[in-house]
């Protein structure tokens, strides 16, 4: 696990002393990415350089550092992540003389011998890398299928930038200072940046799945190697026991393919079905194991006794961090340091916590994500389906008049501080355009977005989610969850775990995210995964064979903090601070209608989601460089 820098002059106009500088400086930026060490590379006559920070993992050795030339000195690559399955890539490359035994190194001899794009479907694990051939001066960036891995790209016309993360292109002279307001309204919305935008103009993300193959001259070429979209498209070949048994298989090869390494790995154990599964699976395949949770003051938020109880049947060696009230008051100011571009999921704050205590033990953890994507664990999916079935008992005319009501009146709704009955009527129009919206995936972002009309916040937008969400055919279940598996996965989630996890210095697996458990998941029926109202019915079942039901069978929580009590209590300073004066001259903010949630907020409404994201984008706006 790493992180990695890009300055290409395709004119080689650049001298060896300014290439080495300004990659330099774009790879300090990441030293928290990689604690272990820094490798720079640099081509005058080509007028490239890569930069590369390390967190040794595999092979900490000399042998193991980057950026790393392929057996014939042909290929430079730069690479962030992890391929799991490396040792068996190694065996099916007999005759190379290998200097060491990192995952790099097999990656660069197996790029040699296939080419990039013959050697993607082989690779089961997280990455994103910078190929280099030094032949052809052909550049190739490369992202792993669901985005674990982040990669930003800025390609003008003559410098081309990547890294990755923003703040290191933000690091060189050329990067573009330009907001794209389309995406701060995004934020206020959803609470993250839709890739491949980023919170700036002109500088993009490459697409999870993709390649980006860029020659000297200039020309650019993209294309997609994996797309869930695909996946999604197949269907069971087996019966439900015979599918539960191969996930069964796939999950086990998973988790013991993600504890190889060469420092110690723990489990990061929340309670929920989807960490405890995989610390049972990792007990099974290890001698000892350390797990590790967060315990949060509040009512409804710490689950930290339910871990502690399924840790000591498990035999784990168990750390509680405990965050109390005064450790939260500093919280606030520091989270918002360690955002690369805004974001607004308060559940990162846990996840920092967590993989900050974790990282004094640990080099790696391994944890559930992506358990609610694919075997439909989100409440979003009841309320989104109780909209749709009532949505289609609605004769079509009554939800035409329905919709034009909604647009009319939902809007203005939103202006009014005031409530109605207890509630806001933006919230009646808000329903009535659910139950009225023209299909699935437009009634599902209004079910995952704080409010429809971010325009209304954020100066210069438009309030239109561009590009909007694909309609997915198909049972309505299995729709929802391609859904989040194309946005809210990869925008939200694995950013949250990469940032999280990188700004502790700690390398963060997933094994339900494991290529094959995907394959699998992506092809089971509806009823396995959202069965009558409750989900996760396959991974209920596969748990309960490990674990005793009565110490996991209870409500989903979701790893969340209790965020209006923070905000109103010690972290109200904080924040009247970013919502005063200086918000008026910023030029990215209606600053009414943000002062009147935050009034409606104190006094007792439930304005904290939209609030907290206005709050870390006004935070990041204030310490990064200037943004027009």
């Amino acid at each position: 696990m790493c992180g990695f820098t890009l300055f290409w002059d395709r004119s080689a106009g650049t001298t060896r002393d300014d290439l080495q500088a300004r990659v330099a400086r774009m790879t300090r930026t990441l030293e928290h990415r990689g604690p272990d060490g820094e490798g720079l590379w640099i081509e005058p006559a080509a007028g490239i350089a890569l930069g590369h920070r390390r967190l040794a993992v595999r092979d900490l050795s000399e042998a193991g550092s980057q950026p790393m030339h392929s057996p014939s000195g042909r290929w430079v690559l730069a690479f962030n992540g992890e391929v799991y399955n490396h040792e068996e890539l190694r065996r099916s490359l007999a005759g190379e003389h290998w200097r060491g035994h990192s995952d790099t190194e097999v990656l660069a001899a197996l790029i040699e011998k296939r080419g990039v794009e013959g050697s993607l479907p082989a690779l089961r694990g997280m990455f994103a890398f910078a190929a280099f051939d030094t032949h052809e001066r052909v550049l190739w960036l490369v992202r792993d299928r669901l985005g674990q891995k982040p990669l930003y790209l800025q390609a003008g016309s003559r410098e081309l930038l990547a890294a990755s993360e923003l703040r290191a292109l933000q690091a060189d002279p050329a990067c573009r200072t330009r907001l794209d307001r389309e995406s701060l309204a995004c934020i206020v919305a959803r609470g993250y940046v839709r890739q491949p935008k980023t919170i700036l103009d002109g500088v993009e993300q490459v697409a999870p799945g993709s390649w980006v193959r860029i020659e000297a001259e200039g020309k650019v070429t993209r294309g997609r190697w994996w797309s869930v979209e695909a996946a999604a498209s197949e269907t069971a070949a087996a019966t439900y026991e015979e599918s539960l048994d191969a996930l069964e298989g796939a999950l086990g090869d998973a988790v013991a393919l993600r504890a190889r390494a060469d420092v110690p790995v723990g489990v990061l154990l929340s309670g929920g079905i989807d960490s405890t599964l995989i610390a049972a699976l990792m007990v099974e395949r290890a001698e000892r194991v350390r797990s590790f949770t967060v315990a949060v003051e509040g009512e409804g938020f710490d689950e930290s006794d339910d871990a502690l109880a399924i840790a000591r049947h498990l035999g784990t060696d168990h750390t509680t961090l405990v965050l109390d009230r005064l450790a939260v008051r500093s919280l606030a100011e520091e989270i918002a340091k360690l955002q690369d571009e805004p974001f607004g999921d308060a559940s990162f704050v846990p996840t920092w916590l967590i993989s900050r205590e974790a990282r004094r033990h640990v080099t790696v953890a391994v944890g559930g994500d992506g358990g609610d994507e694919f075997f439909g664990g989100y409440a979003h999916y009841g309320r989104a389906l109780e909209a749709y079935d009532l949505a289609r008992r609605v004769p079509r005319g009554i939800r035409r008049a329905g919709a034009a009501v909604g647009r009319r009146f939902e809007r203005g709704s939103e202006r009014a501080p005031y409530r109605v009955m207890g509630t806001h009527p933006s919230r009646t129009f808000r329903r009535v355009r659910q139950i009225t919206s023209p299909g699935l995936a437009e009634l599902y972002a209004r079910c995952v977005s704080s409010t429809a009309h971010p325009d209304l916040y954020v100066m210069g937008s438009s309030g239109v989610l561009d590009p909007p969400l694909p309609r997915v055919p198909g049972h309505p279940v299995r729709a929802l969850m391609t859904l989040d598996r194309m946005d809210f996965l990869p925008n939200d989630i694995l950013v949250k775990t990469d940032r999280a996890g990188m700004a502790a210095g700690l390398e963060l697996r997933a094994p339900l995210l494991d290529m094959e458990v995907v394959r699998l998941a992506s092809t089971f029926d509806a009823e396995w995964t959202w069965d009558g109202g409750t989900g996760k019915r396959a991974l209920r079942d596969l748990l309960a064979k490990h674990v005793p039901s009565p110490l996991w069978d209870r409500p989903k929580r979701g790893f969340a903090v209790p965020l209006a009590d923070w905000l109103r209590g010690p972290w109200r300073p904080w924040a009247e601070d970013l919502l005063g004066p200086t918000l008026d001259g910023a030029g990215w903010w209606h600053t009414g209608p943000v002062r009147a949630r935050w009034r409606e907020f104190l006094a007792g409404w439930p304005n904290e989601v939209i609030l907290w994201r206005v709050l870390q984008a006004e935070a990041w706006r204030r310490r990064g460089p200037a943004i027009t």
